[in-house]
C-alpha cells in the first residue's frame, strides 16, 4: 500500500509489472493501481487562473469542469465536495497530510501502522470495556518501550513473552473487525487505507441514504483512537514486509533511491518501515505521531457522488468539527546534491539484465513541472509514439519506459532499460536512451508529435475526471501537496501552452550530462527474513457490541433510492449486419468515445491469439510504417491497442468524438492492409522470453500458475500457450492469417460516447465493415473449473520464497440465478470481505496472513460451475497453521447467527450502490444476459435479500461447501520453502502432488 510512482508507457513487461507491485503491496486491492494513477496527475501552473467565489461558506472554482465545492470548518478541517449522480453511490476519503516522510529517523513506519491500527478501534469503538482493557494496554506501551532498548536476545524473548501474555488479557475485552463490520452493514464496500511518502488516505464507498452514518463512524475514528491488538497487527506488517521483498524489484529500487535521495527520508526511510525498527516499535511515539499530524487543519474529507453540498454540509460540520486543531510542525528541508557526471552503481538483482537512470528534476508545483510531463510523453506515452518507444518498435533495446516521481519536496524522472536478452549490454541500451533524450535537446522532433503528445495528456485528463473515485483522489492529490485546486483543473490551459522551445530548454536544463545510472546484472539480493515470533494469539471473545456500535444503530438512515440499470432505457442494443451486434451506452461526461470491437475468437480458440495481437500492434500498413500508424492515431487525440482475451480478439479504440470517422479509417486501413513484416517476429519472441523468465521468478506468479492448472487444467493461460520452439516457428504471414481469420468471426461492437446507434452503425458500416460483415459465427469455449473428485494436495517448493502461496479451490456447483442471492450472503459472511470470517480468523484474530479471503465466483455464463477462490499469502513458517485454520473454517464453517442482521442490511444497502460507471455498463449487461437475467441482477437478487435468514445461509453452505457433501472436495495448492512445509502437514488435507516449473508453465 506505499505509494511510490506512476509510469507513462502503454506495455509494461514483467519488469515493470514488479516495480508497480511497490506502489502498494496488497496487490488483493488491485483498482488501487488506478487510484494511485490519478492522484499522482502533476499539478499545474498557469497564469490569469481565477479566484474561487464563495456562497454561504462554500467556494466554488471558476471553469471548473469538476464541480468542486470546498469549505473550511471552524476548527481548519477542509471539506471538498464533489456532486455527482451518474452513479448511486458516493466515495468517500479522509486524507491526513503526512506519511512515510515525516516518520521519526529512529522509528520509521509509523504512519504506515496509523494505517493499520486505525481501523482498530476507539475508547468506545472496539472494546466491550475500555476502563478494564487500558491496564493492559498501558502496560503493553511500556514493555514495548523497554524492548526498543533491550538488546540481549534472551531478554527480548522474555519481553516478547510478557507483551504477549498482556495482549491476551487485554484481547478479553477487544472486538476485533467492529469497525469493518459496521461499515458493511450501512452497504460500505472497498474498505481500506493506503500511505505514501507524503500522506495516508481511508477510504471507502458507501450508499447515498447512508451519508450521517458514514460522516460519524469516520469523524469518531479519529477521535481517541485506542491502538489494541497491536501485536498481531504487528505480525500482518511483517507478512507485509516479507511480501515485498519477495518482489525482486523491491531490493532495486530501494538500493537505487538510497542513491538518488542521499540525505532525504524518501530514499533513506521506507514508508513500510525498516526491519529494525519493525522488531523495535514504540507505541508512545506512534500516539505521538498521531497527536501530531492527526488534527483538523491537517485533514480533509472528499466526498464524491449522488448527493447535494449544502444537505451533507451541516452534517460533515456537526461530526468532524469536533476535531482538534493545532500547530503541525514544519517539514525541515533535505538537500540533495546534483549528480557529478554520470554517477554509477551496480547490483545483482533482476532475474534479466537491467537499467534504471534518474535525473533530477523539480518538485511539485514548479513552474516547469508540466512541461516535464510533455517532455516525458515525447519520450514514451501510451500511444507508443515516444522518441523511446520507437527505440522499442525499432528492435534496439527490449524495453524502454519513463516513470515520473512527483515529490512535493524534490522531483526526478526515471528511464527503466531493458537491453535486448542477447547481444546488447545494459551500458550500450543506456546510450540509445541518451541519444533519444538529445534529440529533444536539439529539437530533433517535429511539431506534430508535440502536438500528439499534448492532446493526449489533455485527454487523459478529461478521463480522469469522469470516475467518481478519480475525481475524488484527484482533490486528495491537490490537498495532500498544498495545490490550489483552481491550479489544478487548468492543467488543459498550462499542456496547451507548452511550446516546442519550452521543451528543449527543459530537457537541457533537467536531462543533462549529471545523472545517476544503476546497472543490474542477472542474480538476485540477499532477503532479510522477519522471522515468525510464536505468539499465543489473543482470541478475543465471542461477538459482540460496542457502546459506540450501539449508539450507531440509532442514527437515522434516509431512504434508499433505486437506480438500477434499465436494460432497454440505459442501452441500446441492435443487430447491425449479420454476425455484428452494437451496444451503445451515452456518454454525460466529455467528449471522449470509446469503442471496444470484440471478434469471437480468441486464445482459447487457437494459442498464437497473443502474438498475433501484439503483430498488429507493432505493424503498419503498406503505405504507413507503424510509427507513422501511432502518430496518425495520436495527433486525433486517439488510441488504438489489441488484446487476446480467453474467447475474444478485442480491438479498444477511444478518442475524441469529433474524429471517430478518421480514428475508424485509422483502424480500418490497418486490419484491411497490413504490411506483414518478417522482422516484427523477433520483437515478439525477445518480449515473450523476457516476460516469462521475470515472472517464472516471481512467487505468487508461480502460485497463480499452479491454482490455474487445478481449476482449468489445459485452459490454464500458463499452459495454454505456445511452447518455446513454437514461439520460434512464428511467422509473419501465419499471423497475419490469423488476424484475418480472427476478424471474420461475429463481432460485438461496445461504444460509449455522444453519437446516437444509427450514427454510430453509419460509420461502423463506413470503415470497420466497409468490406463486408463477419462471415463466420463466434467460437466459444468454456472456461468452466475443472472436475475436482478428490481431496488433494499439490505442492511446488521454491526455497527462495519468504512467503508461501496457499490456494483452497472447490468447485461449488451449477450457478442458478435463483440462488445467486445466497452467494452474495456467503460472500460476505464467510470469505469475500474484511469483515468476513476468513479475514478475521486468519488475519485480524491469529495474524497468519497479510492477505486471506475466500470468495464464490460466479461463470461467465449460464450452466457454468461456481467455484470458491480461497487464497492466503504468509510467511512460511506460519503455513502448517494457515493450513489448519483455513481447512477448518471451510470444513466446518462457525455459526455466529447474531450476525445475519448485519450481512443482511450489507447485502440490502450494496445492492443499491452497484450499477456500473458507464464505460463498463455495455459488458455488464451483456454478462447479465449471458448469465440468465432479464434485468438488473441487483434489482432481482433485492426481492430475496429481505427474506435472508442463517437458516437458509446453512444450509446452502452445506449443499454447496461443506466437507459433508462429497461432491466439492476442496483441493488445496501450495507453493513455498519445502523446508518449512513439512510433508506430514500436506498430507492432512489430501494426497500430495509435487509439481515442477514444467508442470504448470508451458515452455
Amino acid at each position: 500500500r506505499a505509494g511510490f510512482f506512476v509510469a507513462t508507457n502503454s506495455r509494461p513487461t514483467a519488469l515493470l509489472q514488479g516495480l508497480n507491485l511497490l506502489s502498494f503491496i496488497d496487490n488483493t486491492e488491485r483498482k488501487m493501481r488506478a487510484f494511485i494513477k490519478s492522484f499522482l496527475v502533476a499539478a499545474m501552473a498557469v497564469s490569469a487562473i481565477a479566484p474561487p467565489v464563495r456562497s454561504q461558506g462554500i467556494e466554488t472554482f471558476p471553469n471548473d469542469p469538476v464541480g468542486v465545492k470546498k469549505a473550511v470548518l471552524q476548527n481548519g478541517f477542509t471539506v471538498f465536495m464533489v456532486e455527482d449522480a451518474s452513479q448511486p453511490a458516493v466515495f468517500g476519503a479522509v486524507v491526513v497530510k503526512a506519511g512515510g516522510k515525516n516518520d521519526p529517523k529512529d522509528a520509521t513506519g509509523m504512519a504506515h501502522y496509523l494505517e493499520h491500527m486505525l481501523f482498530k478501534g476507539t475508547d468506545q469503538l472496539g472494546t466491550i470495556d475500555f476502563e478494564k482493557e487500558r491496564v493492559f494496554l498501558k502496560r503493553i506501551d511500556s514493555l514495548y518501550e523497554v524492548l526498543g532498548t533491550t538488546v540481549d536476545a534472551e531478554q527480548r524473548k522474555a519481553l516478547q513473552s510478557a507483551i504477549n501474555a498482556e495482549a491476551v488479557s487485554a484481547a478479553a475485552f477487544a472486538i476485533p473487525n467492529e469497525f469493518d463490520r459496521m461499515m458493511a452493514s450501512i452497504g460500505g464496500t472497498g474498505l481500506n487505507a493506503f500511505t505514501t511518502e507524503e500522506m495516508t488516505v481511508y477510504h471507502n464507498t458507501f450508499p447515498p441514504n447512508q451519508v450521517e452514518k458514514w460522516c460519524d463512524i469516520y469523524a469518531h475514528r479519529f477521535q481517541h483512537p485506542v491502538f489494541r491488538l497491536f501485536q498481531s497487527e504487528l505480525e500482518t506488517v511483517y507478512e507485509e514486509k516479507n511480501r515485498a521483498m519477495d518482489n525482486f524489484a523491491y531490493a532495486l529500487l530501494r538500493a537505487f533511491n538510497r542513491q538518488l535521495f542521499k540525505n532525504h527520508p524518501y530514499g533513506q526511510q521506507e514508508v513500510i518501515g525498516e526491519t529494525d525498527h519493525l522488531k523495535n516499535p514504540s507505541l508512545i511515539k506512534m500516539y505521538q505521531y498521531f497527536n501530531t499530524y492527526y488534527v483538523a487543519n491537517n485533514m480533509a474529507l472528499v466526498l464524491s457522488g449522488d448527493f447535494k453540498a449544502e444537505e451533507v454540509l451541516p452534517i460533515i460540520n456537526a461530526k468532524f468539527g469536533k476535531l482538534q486543531s493545532k500547530e503541525v510542525p514544519v517539514f525541515p528541508e533535505y538537500k540533495e546534491a546534483e549528480f557529478k557526471g554520470r554517477e554509477y552503481i551496480k547490483g545483482r538483482y533482476t532475474p534479466v539484465k537491467a537499467g534504471i537512470a534518474a535525473f533530477r528534476t523539480v518538485p511539485k508545483g514548479h513552474p516547469d513541472e508540466v512541461t516535464i510531463e510533455v517532455l516525458n510523453q515525447l519520450l514514451s506515452n501510451t500511444g507508443q509514439t515516444g522518441l523511446i518507444d520507437n527505440l522499442v518498435l525499432d528492435q534496439q533495446l527490449l524495453m524502454g519506459q519513463v516513470i515520473a516521481m512527483p515529490h512535493i519536496d524534490h522531483g526526478a524522472s526515471l528511464m527503466i532499460i531493458v537491453p535486448k536478452l542477447l547481444g546488447q549490454s545494459t551500458a550500450n541500451a543506456e546510450s540509445k536512451v541518451l541519444d533519444a533524450i538529445r534529440k529533444i535537446r536539439l529539437g530533433d522532433f517535429d511539431e506534430a508529435l508535440l502536438q500528439s503528445a499534448k492532446t493526449q495528456l489533455q485527454v487523459g485528463f478529461e478521463e480522469r475526471i469522469e470516475d467518481n473515485q478519480e475525481k475524488a483522489l484527484l482533490v486528495v492529490e491537490a490537498f495532500s501537496q498544498g495545490e490550489s485546486w483552481e491550479k489544478l483543473v487548468a492543467y488543459p490551459n498550462a499542456v496547451k501552452a507548452v511550446t516546442k522551445e519550452m521543451v528543449m530548454a527543459a530537457a537541457l536544463k533537467y536531462y543533462g550530462d549529471n545523472y545517476l545510472i544503476l546497472e543490474s546484472k542477472m542474480g538476485f539480493p540477499k532477503k532479510e527474513k522477519l522471522e515468525k515470533p510464536g505468539y499465543k494469539p489473543p482470541l478475543p471473545p465471542a461477538d459482540a457490541k460496542s457502546s459506540y456500535a450501539r449508539y450507531f444503530e440509532t442514527l437515522s438512515e434516509g431512504k434508499p433510492v433505486s437506480r438500477f440499470v434499465d436494460f432497454k432505457q440505459d442501452i441500446t442494443m441492435r443487430e447491425i449486419g449479420p454476425n455484428a451486434s452494437l451496444l451503445c451506452v451515452q456518454n454525460p461526461h466529455n467528449d471522449i468515445f470509446e469503442m471496444q470491437l470484440k471478434y469471437g475468437m480468441g486464445t482459447l480458440a487457437d494459442r498464437r491469439m497473443p502474438h498475433a495481437a501484439r503483430f498488429i500492434d507493432v505493424s503498419g500498413t503498406a503505405t504507413t510504417n507503424e510509427k507513422a500508424f501511432k502518430l496518425a492515431v495520436a495527433a486525433l487525440g486517439g488510441q488504438i491497442t489489441f488484446e487476446a482475451e480467453d474467447n475474444f480478439f478485442t480491438v479498444r479504440i477511444k478518442g475524441l468524438e469529433e474524429n471517430l470517422d478518421a480514428t475508424l479509417a485509422l483502424f480500418s486501413d490497418l486490419a484491411s492492409n497490413l504490411f506483414v513484416d518478417a522482422s516484427k517476429i523477433p520483437i515478439l519472441v525477445r518480449e515473450e522470453k523476457s516476460d516469462r523468465k521475470l515472472s517464472e521468478k516471481d512467487v505468487q506468479t508461480i502460485g497463480t500458475a499452479m491454482s490455474e492448472k487445478v481449476k482449468f487444467g489445459r485452459y490454464s493461460s500458463f499452459l495454454n500457450r505456445l511452447s518455446l520452439k513454437e514461439l520460434e516457428d512464428l511467422n509473419a504471414d501465419s499471423l497475419a492469417l490469423l488476424l484475418k481469420d480472427a476478424m471474420s468471426h461475429a463481432c460485438e461492437v461496445h461504444y460509449t460516447g455522444r453519437k446516437q446507434t444509427d450514427e454510430v452503425a453509419r460509420a461502423l458500416t463506413g470503415s470497420v465493415f466497409k468490406a463486408g460483415f463477419p462471415s463466420k459465427p463466434a467460437v466459444w469455449v468454456d472456461k468452466n473449473i475443472q472436475s475436482l473428485d478428490t481431496r488433494s494436495v499439490y505442492f511446488l517448493d521454491r526455497k527462495d520464497a519468504l512467503q508461501s502461496q496457499l490456494y483452497f479451490i472447490k468447485q461449488a456447483g451449477k450457478f442458478n440465478k435463483e440462488e445467486a442471492w445466497l452467494v452474495d450472503a456467503f460472500n460476505e459472511y464467510f470469505g469475500g470481505s474484511m469483515s468476513a470470517l476468513v479475514f478475521q480468523e486468519i488475519r485480524e484474530f491469529r495474524s497468519l496472513a497479510y492477505t486471506a479471503n475466500a470468495p464464490v465466483r460466479a461463470p461467465e455464463r449460464a450452466g457454468g460451475y461456481l467455484r470458491m477462490d480461497g487464497f492466503i499469502g504468509c510467511q512460511a513458517d506460519k503455513t502448517t497453521e494457515a493450513l489448519k485454520v483455513m481447512h477448518s473454517l471451510i470444513d466446518s464453517m462457525p455459526a455466529k447467527k447474531e450476525r445475519i442482521d448485519a450481512i443482511r442490511k450489507a447485502v440490502i444497502q450494496s445492492a443499491y450502490t452497484e450499477r456500473p460507471g458507464f464505460r463498463w455498463l455495455s459488458s455488464y449487461v451483456l454478462t447479465a444476459m449471458h448469465r440468465g437475467y432479464e434485468e438488473d441482477p441487483s434489482q432481482y437478487r433485492l426481492r430475496f435479500y429481505e427474506g435472508l435468514t442463517w437458516d437458509a445461509l446453512q444450509k446452502w453452505y452445506e449443499q454447496h461447501i461443506a466437507s459433508t457433501s462429497s461432491n466439492n472436495p476442496t483441493v488445496t495448492v501450495v507453493t513455498g520453502d519445502a523446508r518449512q512445509v513439512p510433508l506430514s502437514t500436506l498430507q492432512k488435507y489430501g494426497e500430495v502432488t509435487t509439481l515442477e516449473m514444467e508442470d504448470v508453465f508451458r515452455n
